[in-house]
Parts: structure tokens; C-alpha cells; sequence
């Protein structure tokens, strides 16, 4: 199968530099970028060679922290510092305005070797070089945790362990990459995952709007992605009222409302999700009442007044008889039902 050859990103790329004492290469750096009237165009600019720079920083080496690429470095112990100019740009290719400030501060024209090596490139720019040129690099995939999970296409599977390899040598935060094998089918809406790189460990511990949680991704349904819209919609419930979370998963969008003051009844088909549920309001010092039912039968109890649980609690969805037990005046003053 693929594997990554690293040596194949090893480059060396001779510069131009501008060479000032001590800290001035930062201080002109500023200085071009806080400029307006800094512009280049074909009939102006004297560029000799290259694409068209419209700014005095495209002239400029991009820095890419990430890569630890950086435009200023020093040298001689701090003695002088460079500014270094972009790749195939020379001294003659500046602005006449761009050289006179760089004169203004005491900087000359000077070589400089920049060295690079496969840690330099990005996670698109590897697959870019790495897989075939009819390959699209696949540039979606949720965080889980310490998980990557991608949904790859036909044409990314035979290439998978490679791509979870870059993605593991680019992130960081990722210990295990997972690939999704088939559709979401079964009633717990988990699916099948194939581990394509690092470690198979799918137990995860995440924070989301300041809750800690705790999951095995592989039994449970999570999705990252609803992390904004389960924020908006615990916004609209309020102290004292009354949220049954028909399919809670790991308890998410319930500890959110339980935070709030609410009286939380937390429901999920699926018994792994229930019991994390259960654990991550232990984890958070929150109080919900978890459920494992039928999100239909659920609501049919619960709008007829067939569970004591419900019942003892005032949570009556609809008053279906003049009885005290439904005519309680401790009966919350809304009740939210979320699917």
C-alpha cells in the first residue's frame, strides 16, 4: 500500500534577505504592514520576474507558523535580524518607495538558505504531492477528541491508511483516525469504523460550552457539528421548566439545559448512550432523569399521563382529565420536548 516518503519534501531554496541590526527586520516587517500607500502594479512596481504583487507583502516571504515557516529570523546572537523576501524575488524586483524605507532603516541585501523538510507542508499540500494527480485531497473530517472520523469517497478508500498517516503526522491533537465503513442504518444510528491510522483506542473525553464528556465513539451517536445548535436551542429554556430530550446520546444538549436549572428528563433508545449519559452528569455535578425507551412511547406516556416518574415529578405533557393529580399547581410553567 501507499506510505509516506518523506525525503521526498526535502528542499533547499536560496533567498534574498534584508539584513538590519538587531530587531529591525520585525520593526520593518510592521512597518510594510501597517503601509497604504505600499502598492506595486505593472507599469509602477519594477517587477522584473514573477506573478503580480499588488501589496508590498506579497514581496515578503508568507509565514506559516503552523509549518514553522517564519519571514524574520535572527543571527549572530541576536546582533542582526532578516526579513525575508519571497521565493524567485530580488532586490531589483521591489518598489522604489519599498527600497527607500528599507534604506530608512538601515537594512541591506544579503543570501539566505531556507531548508525544508516534510514537517514544513501542510496535511493538503503532502496529499497534493502524495496521491494520484486524478485524486481530489479530502478536506473534511470531524474531531472527536483524540479521533479524526473521515467519510471518504470511493476513490479515497484505497489510499485511506495514507491519508490517516498525514493526518496523524499533521494534527497534533490526533491519536487515532477513523474511516466510516458503510451508512448509518441501525436504530442506534452508530455506524462501522475502520481504525487507518495510530492508536485503536475509541474512548474520548471532549469539552463542549464548558461541559467535560465522556463517550466510546464507536457505540454511540456524536456529532460535532451540532455543537452551535444544541447551544441556540438550550438558550430558549430558562430555570424551572421542563426539557425531555427524546434522544439524548451522551447527554450533550441535557446537561446543557440541567446547567441552566432546568428539570431534565434525558431518553435514548440505544443503553451505551444512556449509561454515558448518566456518567457525564455525574462527571459535571449535574441531576438529570435518564431514560431507556422508545422516543414514541415516550411520548405517548408521557402526554397520557401513564408514567409516575413523569407524574410524580408535575410533568404532565397534556391535562387529560380534571383529576388533582393533573391539576397540580407545582406543574412547570413550560416544558420543551426536543428530538
Amino acid at each position: 500500500g501507499d506510505r509516506i516518503h518523506r525525503e521526498l519534501f526535502n528542499d533547499v531554496q536560496e533567498l534574498w534577505a534584508v539584513r538590519m541590526p538587531h530587531n529591525g527586520a520585525y520593526r520593518l516587517r510592521q512597518a510594510l504592514s501597517k503601509s497604504d500607500s505600499g502598492r506595486a502594479g505593472t507599469e509602477t512596481g519594477g517587477i522584473r520576474k514573477g506573478p503580480m504583487r499588488q501589496n508590498w507583502a506579497d514581496f515578503i516571504l508568507k509565514q506559516r507558523k503552523e509549518q514553522g515557516i517564519f519571514n524574520v529570523v535572527s543571527e549572530t546572537l541576536g546582533a542582526h535580524s532578516l526579513l525575508l523576501l519571497a521565493h524567485e524575488v530580488s532586490p531589483a524586483d521591489l518598489p522604489e518607495e519599498m527600497q527607500n524605507l528599507i534604506a530608512a532603516f538601515q537594512g541591506s541585501f544579503t543570501r539566505y538558505t531556507l531548508v525544508l523538510n516534510y514537517h514544513n507542508y501542510s496535511y493538503k499540500e503532502v496529499l497534493s504531492r502524495l496521491l494520484p494527480s486524478t485524486i481530489t485531497v479530502p478536506s473534511g473530517y470531524e474531531i472527536v477528541g483524540h479521533i479524526a472520523h473521515f467519510n471518504l469517497l470511493d476513490q479515497h478508500w484505497p489510499h485511506r491508511f495514507l491519508i490517516g498517516e498525514v493526518c496523524l503526522d499533521k494534527c497534533p491533537c490526533i491519536k487515532t483516525v477513523v474511516a466510516k465503513l458503510g451508512a448509518v442504518s441501525n436504530k442506534f444510528r452508530t455506524f462501522d469504523m475502520e481504525v487507518i491510522a495510530g492508536q485503536p483506542l475509541t474512548q474520548v473525553t471532549l469539552k463542549e460550552h464548558g461541559l467535560q464528556l465522556q463517550f466510546d465513539f464507536q457505540k454511540v451517536y456524536w456529532n460535532s457539528r451540532m455543537s452551535a445548535e444544541r447551544g441556540r436551542v438550550a438558550a430558549k429554556c430558562g430555570p424551572g421548566e421542563v426539557v425531555l430530550d427524546l434522544c439524548c446520546g451522551v447527554g450533550a444538549f441535557a446537561l446543557l439545559c440541567a446547567r441552566k436549572g432546568c428539570l431534565v428528563i434525558a431518553n435514548d433508545l440505544n443503553p451505551d448512550a444512556v449509561l454515558f449519559a448518566q456518567r457525564n452528569a455525574e462527571l459535571n455535578k449535574l441531576n438529570v432523569t435518564t431514560l431507556c425507551m422508545n422516543a414514541r412511547d415516550l411520548l405517548h406516556c408521557a402526554f397520557h399521563g401513564e408514567l409516575d416518574m413523569l407524574d410524580s415529578l408535575g410533568l404532565l405533557l397534556c391535562d387529560t382529565s380534571k383529576s388533582s393529580k393533573s391539576s397540580r399547581s407545582s406543574k412547570p410553567s413550560k416544558i420543551h420536548v426536543v428530538f
